[in-house]
């Protein structure tokens, strides 16, 4: 599996496996290089390779596309795996991996599972990314091929076109590698870097009674697909990056005598952000007292995918229907709790902005903001259920 890259001249297409793919403005990539040059002959030391060790993004030029959104995985097992999402165009991300060292000089030499090497130069805060014979990349945009290291797992760049290519939520795990895609108007979509590719209808989700988690199953004709979103703190078991899902996938092939389990995290994307447990903090200009109501702040939870909504008023349990229409929250006529409460200032003004109403939305960050004026409702959003069974108060 070869990329061949030019410098930037005129852009050209190469192919790989029936995928088209635009050439990368660079001389780094998936050069056939089977030597590795003089330098670099001696193993680094510990602590350098530690140091190297991490999650590395950049947006490379491209000769004809917006750019490259590429991220780069070096595991301290020595494998590394990569991500490159096209910019502007149509397809899937590339994806790759294979094992990694680094030398006393710092020369870092990536060979695939196709036995292909490449090389980048560590620099402290910085990697380089190298031509074929290890030395630096010789072009106006030479800037642009030095990756910076990352604490996320995902490069923002490519969860922003994952979004505008309709996809509503993200995840993925470590050894083995693997991605799920979902777009809750069509499908779900589960990959591996070595070939697993399934495609199945998404439907309806199954909401668990006592717990915060979604369950969505399919059955193809290449076999049965299981997803579990569970709301839930999720950490990146390699990269460290949090997550406020974790996700289950239960895979059977056809051809698999028995299910296999993959675990990791995930993210909603694009709109469906919205999914989240959110904690009332301000009615108009007026801040929400939590000790003011009988059991602690309101609290809402959006679920667009079922268009439902519930949460606690701060007395009562409150829920209902809700849609996303015309970049607006619709609410229908929300039902609740008939509990008899000393304050239930906070409740009645939360449920009289949004039983019946279509209000606008902001989200900026952990805040989310509904309709305006004296009725704009505050949002903060929430890891952890506060009215939940063992929950700490």
């Amino acid at each position: 599996m070869t990329i061949f890259i030019l410098t930037e001249t005129k852009p050209k297409t190469f192919y790989m496996k029936n995928i088209i793919l635009p050439a990368i403005a660079a001389t780094f990539m998936l050069s056939c290089n089977t030597g590795a040059p003089k330098s670099g002959s001696t193993p680094a030391p510990a602590a350098l390779k530690q140091e190297t060790a991490a999650n590395w993004k950049g947006e490379i030029p491209c000769a004809d596309c917006e750019g490259i959104a590429y991220l780069l995985q070096l595991q301290p097992n020595d494998s590394f795996y990569e991500r490159s999402v096209y910019l502007g165009k149509p397809g899937d991300a590339f994806v790759d991996k294979g094992t990694w060292e680094i030398a006393s000089d710092s020369l870092v030499t990536l060979k695939n599972i196709a036995g292909e090497t490449r090389f980048l130069a560590f620099r402290g805060d910085k990697l380089e990314m190298l031509d074929k014979d290890a030395k630096p990349i010789n072009s106006p945009h030479a800037s642009k091929y030095k990756l910076e290291r990352t604490t996320i797992e995902t490069n923002p760049a490519i969860a922003n076109a994952q979004a505008l290519s309709g996809v509503d939520f993200a995840g993925g795990g470590n050894e083995p590698f693997w991605s799920l895609e979902i777009d809750f108007d069509k499908s779900m979509r589960f990959k591996t870097p070595d070939g697993i590719d399934i495609s199945a209808p998404v439907g309806k989700g199954e909401r668990a009674m006592d717990a915060p988690v979604t369950r969505y199953h399919a059955e193809t004709e290449a076999g049965t697909l299981t997803v579990q979103l569970f709301r839930q703190q999720c950490e990146n078991d390699m990269s460290g990056a949090m997550s406020d899902f974790s996700v289950t996938v239960d895979l059977k092939q056809k051809t698999d005598s028995a299910v296999r389990t993959f675990k990791g995290c995930g993210q909603y994307l694009g709109a469906y952000r919205l999914n989240a447990l959110w904690q009332l903090e301000k009615v108009g200009d007026k801040a929400v007292d939590a000790k003011q109501s009988p059991k602690g702040a309101p609290t809402m939870e959006l679920s667009l995918a079922e268009e439902k909504v519930a949460g606690y008023g701060g007395c009562n349990r409150y829920g209902g229907p809700v849609k996303l229409e015309n970049g607006k929250l619709t609410f229908g006529n929300l039902f609740a709790t008939e509990m008899a409460c000393a304050n239930m200032e906070a409740e009645a003004k939360l449920l009289k902005s949004l039983t019946g109403q279509s209000v606008s939305y902001l989200l900026d960050g952990d805040m989310l903001y509904l309709g305006e004026g004296e009725t704009k409702l505050t949002f903060k959003k929430l890891a952890v259920d506060p009215h939940a069974k063992g929950a700490k108060k």
